[in-house]
């Protein structure tokens, strides 16, 4: 209180339940004294006590909310009653704000709140309560408890808030801006205050003498205004301050009803602001406080094998690995399906996907797989692991459908970019990029050893191959640029599953994204074993393009022959842009290595126009007139126009051919 209009008002009544004090648990060296003698008597806690709706009183006893929604609820609610509600909650043990309205920045008049800093100012200007005289401490403690004005009046100086909120860094509390005497005008937030709270508790100066103050205020204030609402109003542990006034000069709505205090788990500043006085302001303040104290900080933790749903998101999921996986269908699953509703919070803090070594089985098949980097890997036996693993049982169509969108999103179709992965087999350790496993001959390469996943090796084994096996790919798509691991970093694009030399990224009109793979396994590419998920040489039939001239060419043999027309090409059209310095210096040594000037011997060509069959022997192209030298037997072809035939040897682009 801080305006003696408020001892007059008229205050409907309708008792509340009876008020039990209970201390904060903090002992207090100094005993919380009784009211002068002077004073007036303290009323019943039932007398004028505030009006509350029947929709309020029957819906007070709320469970299993969280923080943020029992704010969310009270600031409904309020809202309802055309009350303007700031609020605040933090957790008594770590001072973690749990829950806040999204005004709890805002200022509002403190009205009789400010008292607290008051008191907190003469603890901390002799240097802690052990220090303040019995008698001002006898006064401090009536003026919080009975929220008396004249002992507010006598005590408070200018110097009081500002310290008090500099000591606590409560950055948005400033004494009021019209007069500095006018103390139940001092700008608070709901904030600030939760701050003030936790951090005053936890100054030995003041702490151990306010936290018991707070716990013993009364139901009636010295002006005979009822203060049994908001967190005065609750059983159990708890402390509170209150505060009312029409104060609030810088709004319309400047009638305010304030609580602040504590529960046994949080702090809690709830602020209203409206055009009414006194209620429904001190109902929907007691409706918060209650709310609050009843919620639940820490729901049941998720699991793995948990059947969950959230609100706002459609569909049941099934917990694997930390992630949701989409259950589409409850056929085929073992043993209990029970639903339990999560949430939000619950729901942001899961995995996008599960995490890497989680294994699963598919419903109706049985079939297990690993999760990897993201993505399903098949396991063809439990010996690649040296005995059966936990499995969470998944619906099998999540499997089936990895990669899509919505959702299914929460399985990758490949691994993720820079997995590391070990072959249950020998132990060899390969790099995931795009999806295709590149071996890595040594953890120098990668600035030192990586975790890494172990997995069925049959699954590098057949990686590429249709159904089970699709999860790997055998080799590096086309496009795909990548840079190696040695010192010079060199970049390399893909095309027909060799890594083509990429002396700039001017010809693709800057520089691209390009992952890292071990140095050796462009050195040794198309080596056989753990080197061959890279070629030598782009396989026959692949199409690449001079991305500054628009030239096309095709490889046979290694060596890239241009392509003057596409007629008769369209299943073959489409291309990969290089760099055009790998077309001009194709077949030298090193980084040039991957392409050839010219096809090699045996190289066998077939005309689009013709249908003639050519074979390249030292560059030049010859009809060949019989399959009689293969046993009769007829070979693959590269086809290519007949043109590039025709002008062979005449140079520039036609030089591939002599």
């Amino acid at each position: 209180m801080s305006r003696s209009i408020f001892a007059t008002a008229t205050i409907t009544a309708l008792a509340l339940s009876s008020i039990m004090v209970v201390s904060a648990g903090a002992a207090s060296p100094a005993a919380v004294t009784a009211p002068r003698s002077d004073s007036p008597a303290p009323a019943s806690a039932s007398r004028d006590a505030p009006a509350t709706s029947a929709t309020l009183l029957g819906e007070l006893a709320v469970a299993q909310l969280t923080p943020a929604q029992a704010v969310a609820k009270a600031v409904s609610e309020a809202s309802a009653n055309g009350i303007n509600t700031h609020i605040s909650v933090t957790s008594r043990a770590s001072g973690q704000v749990l829950a806040q309205s999204g005004n709890a920045g805002t200022q509002v008049a403190s009205e009789s709140v400010v008292k607290l800093m008051i008191a907190s100012y003469y603890l901390v200007l002799v240097g802690g309560y052990q220090h303040q005289s019995a008698s001002v401490l006898n006064q401090l403690s009536y003026m919080i408890r009975y929220s008396d004005d004249a002992t507010a009046n006598s005590y408070f100086t200018s110097s009081a808030v500002p310290t008090i909120a500099a000591r606590y860094g409560m950055h948005s509390t400033i004494n009021a801006t019209d007069r500095v005497g006018h103390w139940g005008a001092v700008r608070i937030t709901a904030q600030d205050m939760t701050t003030f709270l936790y951090r005053a508790a936890r100054d030995p100066q003041v702490g151990p003498w306010l936290m018991p103050v707070m716990a013993h205020v009364a139901a009636v204030g010295s002006d005979g205004f009822n203060q049994a609402f908001g967190m005065n109003s609750l059983s159990g542990t708890h402390g509170s301050k209150q505060g009312w006034g029409d104060d609030q000069v810088w709004s319309a709505a400047n009638k305010v009803i304030n609580s602040v205090g504590y529960t046994d788990k949080y702090y809690v500043a709830i602020l209203q602001n409206s055009y009414s006085y006194p209620d429904p302001a001190r109902a929907t303040a007691t409706y918060a406080a209650r709310t609050i104290q009843s919620s639940v900080t820490a729901p049941a933790p998720v699991r793995n094998g948990d059947f969950v749903r959230t609100a706002g998101v459609g569909g049941v999921y099934r917990i694997a690995g930390g992630a949701p996986i989409y259950v589409s269908t409850f056929a085929g699953f073992r043993g209990s399906t029970a639903v339990r509703t999560i949430t939000a919070d619950q729901w942001k803090a899961l995995r996008s996907v599960p995490a890497s070594g989680t294994f699963l089985q598919a419903t109706v098949s049985g079939e297990v797989y690993e999760v990897v980097g993201g993505a399903p890997i098949f396991v063809s036996s439990w010996a690649a692991f040296g005995a059966r693993q936990p499995t969470v049982q998944v619906d099998r169509n999540a499997i089936s459908q990895a990669g899509r969108a919505g959702v299914w999103s929460h399985l990758s179709f490949y691994p993720a970019d820079g997995t590391f992965v070990t072959a249950s087999s020998n132990s060899q350790v390969y790099r995931i990029v795009a999806g295709t496993p590149t071996y890595v001959s040594s953890w120098a390469n990668f600035g030192g050893r990586r975790a890494t996943t172990k997995v069925d090796y049959q699954a590098i084994w057949h990686a590429g191959q249709a159904g089970r096996w699709s999860h790997l790919r055998y080799y590096l798509p086309d496009g795909t640029f990548i840079r190696t691991t040695a010192s010079s970093g060199e970049v390399y694009v893909m095309a027909g599953g060799a890594p083509i030399y990429v002396s700039t990224f001017a010809v693709f009109g800057g520089a691209r994204p390009a992952q890292s793979v071990d140095a050796g396994a462009i050195s040794r590419a198309g080596g056989g074993g753990q080197w061959s998920h890279l070629r030598a040489k782009p396989t026959n039939g692949s199409m690449l393009r001079d991305p500054r001239s628009g030239s096309i060419y095709r490889v046979a043999g290694g060596a890239p022959l241009y392509i003057p027309d596409l007629t008769g090409l369209a299943p073959y059209s489409r291309w990969v842009d290089i760099d055009p310095a790998a077309i001009a210096r194709g077949g030298q040594a090193g980084r040039w290595s991957h392409l050839q000037q010219r096809p090699a011997d045996g190289t066998l060509l077939r005309s689009v126009q013709s249908n003639r069959v050519y074979r390249v022997s030292r560059g030049h192209a010859s009809i060949l007139t019989s399959w009689a030298g293969y046993g009769g037997v007829t070979q693959p072809t590269v086809r290519i126009p007949q043109m590039t035939f025709d002008r062979a040897g005449s140079g520039g682009v036609y030089n591939h051919l002599v």
